[in-house]
């Protein structure tokens, strides 16, 4: 799963990307062939979309792909969509997407852009399509299923976001992109709301981002599910706080943006103020634990990460981001511990092997290390260098392998930056 590999530097702050650009307030994607950064981080998962796959195959023979240099004019169009971006002036780069998509329709980057800023224009139709047009492209891409969905909401398209629903809803039950359309269709229906507190559960930057978008949206949906619905929404992802939605947005906004800049004492004081308003999430929880740590306060964040275990005993992504801090802070036998717990609840994850080899290493336990170091390299050298470079500790657990530089090798680390 891709949101259990955010492991790695999961609690070492936020960073946007240096050529990430604001407007008005939104975060814009910098047009790279990949798409945008996806706020929601959904399972890495084989999805069966064939209605899709099958669109995405009759279009490709019937439109051929752009040549060397339609792809050349597409990227020119696509960086100077960026250099509008960065000056405030949408309009414009918004004319630059649609010339860059008619030599290269597949490009990700504006695709998604250009669907991002539509939405943001409430432009809603041409959203849907550049959206349904993003999703041919990469039908796995929760992120962009989800706004789809929502922009189907939006329209009072109902019957065709309940299709898509039940379409990626017994295949990703979990995920924010899916749960929340789908909570809001069922106040749109009347019908009960799951009381299974997963809204409590979810990562910070995920919840944080719905609150955002209640906030920002309040009058749309207010619209569309009317005030008593808006509320009852609001109640069920917020609990007792919904009143106080701008105060718990702002404060939430306070705290990315503190966490940036590394001012750990206030993001802890923000924190505090959500605490007094009944807000207490799992994702709370792991920001508080990641400034006390990160502000020395070590022995505290380990007592709040011991209590994340204790009321989210089921949640993956908890014993694997405790397992790497506890690593970090030189409690090895924990952190094995908890690596192995994670591994019985996903028995699957490369990412809980490589954990759970680091441990292994830095117990001095190193010929049961060398095993799943040795196969993780050779099925997943990529990600292997990946979680390598994301916190020392990891490379502190490699230095204990008498073979280490074989193992740099296999990676392309050259000798100098070993």
């Amino acid at each position: 799963m891709k949101h259990l590999i955010a492991i790695i530097g999961f609690a070492t702050g936020v960073a946007t990307a240096p050529d990430m650009v604001k407007v008005d307030g939104w975060w814009m994607d910098p047009l790279s062939p990949e798409g945008p950064p996806a706020l929601i981080e959904p399972p890495q998962l084989r999805i069966n979309v064939s209605p899709e796959l099958a669109d995405l195959a009759r279009r490709n023979l019937q439109t051929p792909p752009p040549t060397p240099s339609e792809l050349a004019e597409a990227q020119r169009h696509a960086q100077r969509a960026q250099d509008h971006l960065k000056a405030g002036e949408i309009g414009k780069a918004m004319l630059e997407l649609r010339d860059g998509l008619s030599l290269a329709p597949d490009h990700k980057g504006m695709l998604a852009t250009a669907a991002l800023l539509s939405l943001k224009l409430k432009h809603t139709d041409d959203a849907l399509t550049y959206l349904r047009r993003y999703i041919e492209t990469d039908p796995g891409n929760l992120e962009f299923v989800g706004l789809y969905i929502g922009t189907l909401l939006r329209l009072g398209r109902f019957p065709e976001a309940e299709e898509w629903l039940r379409r990626y809803e017994p295949l990703v039950p979990n995920a924010t992109s899916i749960r929340f359309p789908r909570d809001c269709l069922d106040v749109v229906a009347d019908r009960p709301l799951r009381a299974d507190h997963f809204w409590s559960t979810v990562p910070f930057e995920q919840w944080a981002g719905v609150v955002r978008w209640l906030d920002d949206e309040r009058e749309d949906w207010s619209r569309l599910l009317g005030a008593e619905g808006f509320h009852r929404l609001c109640r069920h992802i917020l609990g007792a706080s919904a009143e106080s939605l701008r105060e718990v947005r702002g404060l939430l906004d306070g705290i990315e943006t503190q966490r940036r800049q590394s001012n750990w004492a206030e993001v802890l004081r923000q924190i505090e103020r959500l605490f007094a308003l009944g807000i207490d999430t799992y994702g709370i929880r792991v920001v508080q634990a990641e400034a006390l740590e990160q502000s020395g306060a070590r022995s505290d964040a380990m007592k709040v990460w011991a209590e994340i275990l204790r009321r989210y005993p089921s949640n993956v992504q908890a014993w694997v981001s405790a397992s790497q801090v506890y690593l970090r802070n030189g409690r090895f036998e924990e952190a094995l511990s908890y690596a192995q717990r994670a591994r019985e609840l996903a028995p699957r994850e490369p990412v809980v092997d490589f954990l759970i080899a680091s441990a292994l290493a830095l117990l001095d336990r190193v010929g049961e290390a060398q095993v799943l170091y040795a196969q993780l390299v050779k099925r997943r050298p990529r990600e292997f260098r990946q979680w390598l470079e994301s916190d020392p500790v990891f490379e502190a657990a490699l230095d204990r392998l008498p073979n280490r530089a074989a193992y740099l090798r296999r990676l392309d680390i050259p000798p100098e930056m070993e």
